[in-house]
């Protein structure tokens, strides 16, 4: 999962496409005492609790970009 991470984010970078970062997310839960478990059925695919931590990343990234300037 972090080289398919480092990945995402090097192909955004090199593209100029907004990406933000799931590591950054699950290890500041992680820090707050939720397990790697809680988030993930596996290495790869979320849990039901992950895709809502997911989604509230995507809809906390998305927003300022719809937004008129």
């Amino acid at each position: 999962l972090l080289a398919y991470n480092d990945a995402v984010m090097q192909v955004g970078a090199e593209r100029g496409i907004p990406v933000f970062d799931l590591r950054e997310m699950v290890d500041r839960n992680l820090a707050l005492g939720r397990t790697w478990d809680d988030f993930f059925l596996d290495h790869f695919h979320p849990t039901p609790r992950g895709h809502v931590l997911f989604a509230k990343g995507v809809v906390h990234e998305v927003l300022p970009l719809l937004r008129p300037q």
